[in-house]
């Protein structure tokens, strides 16, 4: 069997720093986004090998570390929002 592409939900539902997800070891974490209201991550996976819990940490802008082992190297990416939060005529602008 050959490497896959697997898509894997982020759940911090707890709302702490850490989530857990479940993967084949050795899986290679390609990518990290939103698709509707959930994180999710793509990671290239051998399908048959063993399952292993993988720590994902969710750390916001201005959060302390707690001295984690944090660094630049385990960096999966970032995510943001931009709201537009109302449309106003020029006319009732002043």
């Amino acid at each position: 069997m050959s490497n896959k592409i697997f898509k894997y939900e982020v759940c911090n539902s707890a709302g702490g720093l850490f989530s857990k997800v479940e993967m084949p070891r050795g899986a290679q974490i390609l990518s990290v986004g939103l698709q509707g209201d959930s994180i999710v991550l793509w990671a290239m996976v051998f399908p048959t090998n063993h399952i292993v819990r993988r720590n994902i940490a969710i750390i916001g802008t201005g959060w302390d570390l707690h001295d984690r082992d944090i660094t630049p190297e385990n960096f999966l990416g970032h995510l943001y929002f931009i709201f537009l939060m109302e449309e106003k005529s020029r006319a009732h602008v002043r």
